[in-house]
């Protein structure tokens, strides 16, 4: 994998070629993401121990979420399904929270989805949760700041799709 990434990091250093350099940057987000994934299975040992550390950062969420959909568009476009961000105007552009968590969280649940759905669509939805950590409801919403701390609310992520489901004994495992 370290190859992998190494190789394609010299490819995009000396690219002359323009049209390969959306390809060259999927290689390399999804390399990425490998290599992430691989650390956490090696960090595994302290998710069951319930010792997870969570490194929050402040981020933009709508540079995350553009990843997530340039890094599964060919996959939706090869099954012939649809899939839609459906993300509320609330939604500030920066939040705080652990980054790679939420990234691997998003990343399992869209490819369960893709892999689970023959046909139809699929949706990603985010929104402010009905009442936050302060206390922020959806009818006082309007006075959130464009960026906030990790406190000042929760989001609400949903996956909707039009595949098979989730049989209700396995739901209780999730």
């Amino acid at each position: 994998l370290n190859s992998i990434l190494g190789f394609t990091q010299i490819m995009e250093r000396n690219q002359q070629n323009s049209s390969n350099e959306e390809s060259l940057k999927i290689i390399q987000r999804s390399g990425n993401h490998l290599l992430a994934l691989i650390n956490q299975v090696l960090d595994l040992s302290k998710i069951e121990a319930g010792h997870v550390i969570l490194e929050r950062s402040c981020f933009d969420i709508f540079c995350l979420l553009d990843e997530l959909e340039n890094m599964f568009s060919l996959k939706v476009a090869n099954k012939k399904l649809s899939l839609a961000f459906d993300i509320s105007q609330e939604i500030p552009n920066h939040i705080c929270t652990d980054e790679i968590k939420l990234r691997q969280v998003l990343i399992n649940l869209l490819n369960n989805a893709i892999k689970f759905t023959d046909e139809g669509s699929i949706a990603l939805r985010i929104s402010l949760d009905e009442t936050s950590a302060s206390g922020i409801t959806l009818d006082n919403r309007s006075s959130l700041p464009h960026s906030c701390s990790f406190a000042d609310f929760v989001l609400k992520f949903e996956i909707e799709d039009s595949g098979v489901g989730i049989a209700t004994e396995e739901i209780e495992h999730l």
